[in-house]
């Protein structure tokens, strides 16, 4: 993205993040973009587009470990099948240049939209260059670890309760719940990830009390404990740059405004 900022701030900037990432979608993440206007004075519409495509390649890189789980265990994979062409079509609207030159020109058409289309434009080039096939790999395969730990934590935590379950199998039903959390844009995916998480493991032969147990040391290490980092080292940047974390709620309450 051409943007110049040092790899301590970036570091700083990404864990600040973390602590809105029990908003629907992760996009309360957008406050990393507002962190860096206020360091570089970027534009938020340059650097969203970097939220919207850690959000594609999560989801993206998820949809094929579940896949993969599915194909191994027959689970139904329909609807994973689905959201996969969707997000396909998508990415390749994006990567499409021309055409998505010609769709905004449509937009700009549109009197409700028309004087939004400049920052339209900076959220849709931005994604263009972010979403080309290299890039997009990248940031997949980069994500691919990421997840996999997750799952490994995940199956360490089941591996207390019972000896009958793979590191594959509760990988895959994680990503599924993970998935269906998601889309359901629900804080987090609060109420949605834990219930198919729970669900799952019961069909699989845990009972009740164990399941959910599971299902709530899952979340807490891997969503709350994520909420809670993200707070220690936003206060911990706000205070090196000399800015409480009161000017900055006030900040963004104002910009809102």
């Amino acid at each position: 993205m051409k943007i110049n900022i040092s790899l301590k701030d970036s570091l700083f900037i990404f864990f600040s993040g973390l602590f809105m990432s029990a908003t629907p979608g992760k996009w309360g993440e957008l406050l990393k973009s507002y962190l860096i206007k206020e360091l570089t004075n970027e534009k938020i519409s340059k650097t969203a587009p970097i939220i919207f495509a850690e959000r594609i390649t999560d989801i993206l890189s998820l949809i094929i470990l579940a896949l993969i789980g599915s194909y191994i265990y027959n689970f139904d994979s329909l609807s994973l099948i689905v959201l996969s062409v969707i997000l396909i079509v998508l990415i390749a609207i994006i990567a499409n240049h021309s055409f998505g030159i010609l769709l905004l020109e449509f937009i700009g058409k549109i009197k409700l939209v028309k004087n939004y289309v400049p920052t339209i434009k900076n959220l849709y080039n931005g994604s263009y260059n972010l979403l080309k096939t290299i890039p997009l790999l990248n940031m997949v395969l980069l994500s691919f670890p990421m997840w996999i730990l997750e799952f490994f934590g995940f199956y360490i935590i089941l591996s207390n309760f019972t000896n009958n379950i793979s590191f594959i199998w509760s990988g895959s039903v994680y990503a599924i719940a993970i998935i269906a959390g998601s889309f359901s844009m629900f804080p987090g995916g609060l109420g949605f990830t834990e219930g198919a998480l729970t669900i799952l493991l019961i069909n699989k032969g845990l009972v009740k009390s164990e399941a959910i147990t599971a299902t709530i040391i899952i979340r807490i290490f891997t969503l709350w404990y994520s909420v809670f980092l993200g707070f220690i080292i936003l206060l911990i940047y706000q205070k090196k740059r000399n800015k409480g974390f009161t000017h900055l709620f006030n900040k963004l309450r104002n910009s809102m405004e």
